[in-house]
């Protein structure tokens, strides 16, 4: 606590922590339900990482 404001509670981060884990864990078992249940998936897509130079912005707004 600094002048009267509180800027970190750890008992207040920890309750954070464990609902956000709790939360977690329920939509990765709601995504695993609805998998096995035979939900159309999306398949993961590549992306190209683009490497930049110096003269990179001028050919991309060319």
């Amino acid at each position: 606590m600094i002048d009267g404001a509180i800027y970190f509670d750890l008992e207040n981060d920890i309750k954070l922590r464990k609902n956000r884990a709790n939360e977690k864990n329920e939509l990765i078992t709601m995504l695993l339900k609805a998998k096995k249940g035979g939900a159309k998936m999306q398949t993961p897509k590549k992306k190209d990482k683009q490497h930049f130079h110096c003269d990179t912005l001028e050919t991309i707004n060319q």
